[in-house]
């Protein structure tokens, strides 16, 4: 490959150095977890990565005159740095997988153990949240009991009242009655009572009359038997055109 707009990044001969320096790293096995051995990886991987870093800076400036030319040899150079630097970001990008499992995993512990602390926390106030609504709702309860007995007292006490006044009036209005049927039988009683004097009074004027009519008969020469015969018929209207003035 000629590189010639990128020779102030990197030349023909640094990319194969590098890319034959890589081939003896293939496969390579290091202890991450040693520092030494990280530190030496890391540095390693940090060589290519400034070239690659240089490189972008570079093909930024160089793409306003010549874009295409431009972006088809970074896209090559990149590739084959990217290529050599394989077995060092290859190691580094599994390095920082694991330690992100491993984080992850130390954190759901974390966790875990805080939510263990917490439940019974939470259990507790759970059950003194239950027992308070448990409380609360008891006493609305007793309070809505006392309301529904103070309700249930004074209706019996109105039906009470109600019921003493309906005896009352049924004990006025039957003595009503009782007096009014009382003073319908006095009247009934005084009427008949007059009626009988009435008529007790008329019998004893017919007396009279009939006796005093008797005895005018007996003036005009009758006997008592005849006269007292004639005065009957007369009374009795059996004789025409002569009445007996009461």
């Amino acid at each position: 490959m000629n590189i010639s707009i990128f020779q102030d990044v990197t030349t023909e001969e640094s990319l194969l150095a590098l890319e034959k320096s890589a081939e003896t790293y293939e496969n390579l096995y290091v202890e991450m977890d040693q520092p030494e051995q990280r530190k030496f990886v890391k540095e390693s991987a940090a060589n290519i990565l400034g070239i690659l870093k240089k490189l972008d800076r570079v093909r930024i400036d160089k793409s306003r005159d010549y874009k295409v030319m431009v972006e088809a040899e970074a896209g090559l150079i990149k590739a084959r740095l990217e290529g050599a630097n394989k077995p060092f970001t290859d190691l580094i990008d599994q390095y920082t997988l694991d330690r992100k499992i491993q984080l992850d995993k130390q954190k759901a512990r974390e966790a875990a153990k805080q939510l263990a602390l917490q439940i019974p926390i939470d259990h507790d106030d759970g059950l003194l949240m239950n027992k308070m609504f448990d409380f609360e709702k008891s006493e609305a309860t007793r309070e809505d009991q006392k309301r529904i007995d103070l309700i249930a007292a004074q209706a019996i006490k109105d039906a009470e009242q109600r019921l003493i006044l309906q005896e009352a009036r049924a004990k006025v209005d039957q003595q009503t009655a009782l007096d009014n049927e009382a003073n319908r039988l006095e009247a009934i009683r005084l009427k008949y009572e007059a009626e009988i004097a009435r008529r007790e009074a008329d019998k004893e004027n017919c007396r009279k009359l009939n006796g005093e009519a008797v005895e005018c008969l007996r003036h005009g020469g009758l006997s008592r038997e005849n006269a007292t015969l004639a005065v009957r018929l007369i009374a009795a209207k059996r004789v025409s055109h002569i009445n007996i003035n009461y």
